[in-house]
Order: C-alpha cells, then sequence, then structure tokens
C-alpha cells in the first residue's frame, strides 16, 4: 500500500468533519482545503508553516492545526501536502519535517 493510502485512511477515520468539508467544497470551487477537515480556504483560515528560502505552506487550517496539538499529530498532512509537490520544487521532506517540528506545540518563538 502506498505512503498516500495510508495517510488517506488515518486522516479520514479520524475527522469528523469530513463531511461537512466536502459540502462546503461546492460552494467554493477552484480553492485548496484543509487535509483535515476538508474545510476550503474561502471559509477556514489556514496555518501557514514557513519553510526558509521557499515560503510556507499550509495542509491545514488554524482550528485543525491547534486540534491537532503536537508536530507529531500534525506531520501527516504535511507528508501528503510535500508528497503532492512536484519533484523539482526545491523543497525536501526534511526541510518540512524540520518546519513541522520546529513550531512545536505553538510556541511564540516559532511565529504561531
Amino acid at each position: 500500500m502506498s505512503d498516500r493510502r495510508v495517510h488517506d485512511g488515518v486522516i479520514s477515520s479520524a475527522c469528523p468533519d469530513s463531511l461537512l468539508g466536502r459540502l462546503l467544497r461546492l460552494f467554493a470551487p477552484g480553492f485548496g482545503w484543509c487535509g483535515r477537515c476538508g474545510r476550503p480556504w474561502k471559509f477556514a483560515r489556514e496555518h501557514s508553516t514557513a519553510l526558509p528560502g521557499h515560503g510556507g505552506c499550509f495542509p491545514l487550517c488554524e482550528r485543525c492545526w491547534k486540534a491537532l496539538r503536537t508536530p507529531e499529530n500534525r506531520l501527516p498532512y504535511y507528508h501528503i501536502l510535500w508528497l503532492d509537490w512536484t519533484e523539482d520544487c526545491g523543497v525536501t521532506w526534511p526541510m518540512v519535517y524540520d518546519a513541522v517540528m520546529l513550531e512545536g506545540a505553538g510556541s511564540p518563538e516559532a511565529g504561531t
């Protein structure tokens, strides 16, 4: 089984809000969405994680980012986003991993 399917199975079963997210996406064509609850960025505030030299990424909305509490709980969502990126974007998995771990549980030093 691919990494993607393993993550999808874990994530789908972990989030009761995903049905609401799917419904809201009908009203926000063209928008991306939170990897956990599925709410489109038109209706949810993204949590941006800085990637030094590459801007940032936001696989989670602020609400889901806070609900997951720890970097370890958030990593699967970042990994799925990273798997979807093209190989030539210049962002490696260790770069994403380090950025997520640096944010920790939301310390002020990490910019949250």
